[in-house]
């Protein structure tokens, strides 16, 4: 064991003497070697661990004063740490690991990987599930909401502005689509496409008018296509809303769309119409004008409704009786009105009746057909025919009318009387109408 001392103003240590060969100095430790040496071949100061130069070098630095560390550089402790400061070639950028604030600092250019040898970076929100990454392998951004069950759990995008004073013609956000290394430049490399949020007033605490605009480039720079206003106006190649009564209509093929009147109702278009080749069907529908607003009505309401036709063969009737007729059979009956040998229109309106009856027992004094309604009660009454005909041995009386009804509640029934002094049966009893066409009152 000794110590070398080196006294003097300018005291100096050679080891070496330029020759090619290494120089070292080693710390012969008990259990590991170190070595501070000049590697000659390399011309690099080394610091490393062993005995020979060379050997597991941990620090290397070289003649152009680039550093090169073979294992994890630590500055500080855990809890107590340092400011660590590293500077770009371009004045006033660097990275600081600021211990103060915990944080790091970028001034400058952050490149994560180099070109075609990318890597996913990403950044987590505040809330489980929440990140923003770009991924590598997708080559695309993406922006990932929340994972709790809600309607803000949801990736979001805000473009903002950070002007203390918005004034018409302000842009708050935009979107621009780009082919910038387009090989046939000029309009090839502007901005093809374009979303732009623009305010149309000065901004208070009552006012954030804002249209938002569509900009397509077709050979120019992307330009106004289409906006939506705050006042829901759309806007066509510009500040175009047309006019009242106006509709946007195609130009078809290679042309733009465009605010346009209206096309009229006229013959043309009648005769040029696909015609009908039967009889419409109920549910069919009619144009019509109403006091010049134009309505649909359906066929049905041009013909006559409840339409049925009853009768009723081998009925029984007792001598000077009004006997309700109620074994009738259905020959039609279009809106099924008639039930239980009762007529009950649902629409109200003027309606036609015919009813008849006849009987081979032609010695009757007296031979009355009714047409009841609501069981001849007063306003309504009853519409009664006596012996009209007798032929063939047969006696037959027919009546007919036509009357309002009010639908729903309004009822029609057939009521026979006879006096031959005993029970007949007649052979054929009817009944039949319909609504007449026409206002209802």
């Amino acid at each position: 064991m000794g110590t070398i001392q080196i006294d003097g103003s300018t005291p100096k240590l050679t080891i070496g003497n330029a020759t090619a060969e290494d120089a070292t100095i080693l710390f012969d430790g008990n259990a590991q070697d170190f070595y501070i040496a000049l590697d000659d071949s390399a011309d690099d100061l080394l610091i490393g661990l062993g005995s020979t130069v060379g050997t597991t070098p941990i620090i290397a630095i070289d003649e152009n004063k680039l550093s090169t560390f073979s294992g994890a550089v630590t500055v500080g402790v855990d809890n107590t740490g340092h400011d660590v400061k590293l500077f770009g070639a371009t004045s006033g950028s660097y990275w600081l690991w600021d211990e103060s604030a915990d944080g790091v600092v970028q001034v400058g250019t952050l490149t994560v990987g180099v070109d075609d040898a990318g890597h996913d970076v990403k950044l987590f929100g505040n809330a489980a599930g929440a990140y923003m990454e770009w991924d590598a392998s997708a080559d695309e951004l993406r922006i990932m909401g929340a994972s709790a069950d809600a309607t803000t759990s949801t990736g979001k995008l805000l473009l903002a502005t950070s002007l203390t004073d918005i004034n018409a013609n302000d842009v708050i956000g935009k979107i621009d689509f780009q082919a910038p290394h387009e090989a046939g430049g000029t309009d090839a490399i502007t901005v093809a496409a374009s979303i732009q949020a623009i305010a149309q007033d000065t901004f208070s605490s009552s006012s954030n008018a804002t249209d938002l605009i569509f900009y397509t480039g077709h050979s120019e720079a992307a330009a106004e296509k289409v906006r939506f206003t705050s006042q829901n106006e759309i806007g066509i190649a510009g500040a175009n809303y047309g006019t009242d009564g106006q509709v946007l209509t195609s130009g078809g093929a290679d042309a733009a769309v465009a605010w346009e009147d209206a096309g009229g109702f006229d013959v043309s278009s009648i005769t040029g119409a696909t015609a009908l080749t039967t009889e419409p069907e109920r549910a069919d529908e009619i144009v019509l004008s109403d006091a010049g607003t134009l309505k649909r009505m359906d066929y049905q309401h041009m013909t006559n409704v409840g339409k049925f036709a009853v009768y009723d063969m081998g009925f029984e009737i007792a001598n000077a009786t009004n006997t309700a007729v109620d074994g009738f059979s259905e020959t039609y009956d279009l809106d099924s009105w008639f039930s239980s040998n009762t007529y009950t229109p649902q629409e109200p309106g003027y309606y036609f009746f015919q009813a008849g009856a006849r009987s081979s027992d032609d010695e009757m004094n007296r031979f009355i057909c009714n047409i009841f309604i609501n069981d001849g009660a007063p306003p309504s009454g009853n519409y009664s025919a006596e012996t009209s005909t007798t032929q063939y041995g047969y006696q037959s009386v027919d009546v007919s009318n036509w009357f309002y009804m009010n639908g729903s509640t309004d009822a029609v029934t057939v009521v026979i009387y006879q006096n031959s002094g005993g029970t007949i049966c007649l052979n054929y009893v009817y009944l039949r109408g319909f609504k007449l066409l026409g206002h209802e009152t």
